[in-house]
């Protein structure tokens, strides 16, 4: 059971919980009726819930709650205690995707994203894909040396990419941009669901905005302060092909909100000296990414096509960038993602190891 008024805290107690507004948050917050939430512990998870993705699981019993999450009692119980930094434990997560499905209107799953770090995702919205995976392996492979301390990811989504790469490098921290604001509320969502709030901030605004941009960190003080910038433009223009009716997969397959130029001119403002750029285009716009890299200053050092079955021609190019000009390199050689048979390759299953997906 959800309560989806914005302020769930901003009420007088009074019989079965209902309520009405009241001005003081703080107080209110620490009134919550005991047949709303029984237990202290889940009085504590109602907050942290309500802070994360703006919602209040109202949890009468722990015995239903439990029910309700797939786990036992206990194991609720004990999930609802403090525990160290990290991923939350399961109960918690099953908590909150149940609030996020509740809050957007639709089913969520919970899946793995990178080693421990795991990632909310709508079932019939926009979702993590093998492009998502190899952005992310390309960007840890190709990030500057020493390894990188602070990471920007352009048009974020849901995290997928940029959460990745920060579990790759443990001591960064992570900013993310995103418009769309549903997948800006999963991407909030899943930083708190890993642990990583203390080293990883999502901004909802629109990268091509100056003030976007600024809230990001950079100023006439910090003009560049970011080392690996990691982005996943959409592949197509508006009008070809058949736009979503629904809002975050539209953004998320096309150019509504900035083309790859914008996503290289935003990644060239931030770029820290010896800083990477890395993005990810259709194949049969190669010569689009380039030439966009190219306009924005900066140097294509490394290129990848990726062919999703053997004997088929590429899907998808993989391109790592500085600032600077000079010729193109020619491209490695492409990264095939399934055999004739369907099964991985080698290659994509050594990428997933180094992922944290053995």
């Amino acid at each position: 059971m959800l309560a989806k008024d914005p302020h769930p805290f901003d009420f007088e107690p009074r019989a079965l919980g209902a309520g009405r507004p009241g001005p003081d948050h703080a107080a209110a917050a620490r009134r919550v009726p005991t047949c709303v939430v029984a237990t202290a512990p889940v009085r504590e998870l109602a907050r942290e819930a309500h802070a994360a993705i703006g919602v209040l699981p109202l949890v009468p019993w722990p015995r239903r709650a439990a029910r309700d999450c797939r786990c036992s009692s206990a194991e609720l119980r004990a999930s609802l205690m403090p525990t160290p930094p990290g991923p939350l434990p399961h109960a918690q997560l099953q908590l909150r995707r149940a609030a996020l499905a509740e809050r957007l209107g639709g089913a969520v799953t919970l899946d793995r994203l990178a080693g421990d770090f795991v990632l909310f995702q709508r079932r019939r919205g926009h979702r993590h894909s093998t492009d998502d995976l190899l952005t992310a392996w390309y960007a840890v492979t190709h990030a500057p040396i020493p390894a990188p301390g602070r990471l920007l990811d352009l048009g974020s989504g849901i995290g997928s990419v940029g959460l990745a790469v920060l579990w790759r490098f443990p001591d960064a921290t992570l900013t993310a941009i995103e418009v769309q604001p549903t997948s800006h509320c999963l991407l909030e969502a899943n930083i708190a669901a890993n642990g990583v709030a203390h080293r990883a901030r999502a901004i909802l605004g629109d990268l091509r905005d100056a003030a976007t941009v600024a809230d990001a960190g950079v100023s006439a003080s910090v003009p560049a302060p970011f080392d690996l910038v990691t982005g996943s433009p959409p592949y197509f223009p508006p009008g070809t092909g058949i736009v979503s009716a629904d809002g975050q997969r539209a953004a998320a397959r096309f150019e509504l909100h900035g083309d790859v130029r914008d996503y290289c001119r935003a990644a060239r403002g931030t770029l820290a000296d010896g800083g990477r750029f890395v993005f990810c285009f259709p194949t049969v716009q190669r010569a689009r990414a380039e030439a966009a890299c190219a306009s924005a200053g900066l140097r294509v050092i490394a290129s990848r096509d990726v062919v999703p079955r053997h004997g088929l021609p590429a899907l998808f190019s993989l391109f790592a960038c500085e600032a600077g000009t000079g010729r193109l390199p020619p491209p490695e050689a492409p990264l095939v993602v399934r055999a004739a048979d369907g099964a991985h390759t080698a290659e994509l299953a050594a990428v997933r190891r180094s992922m944290g997906l053995a």
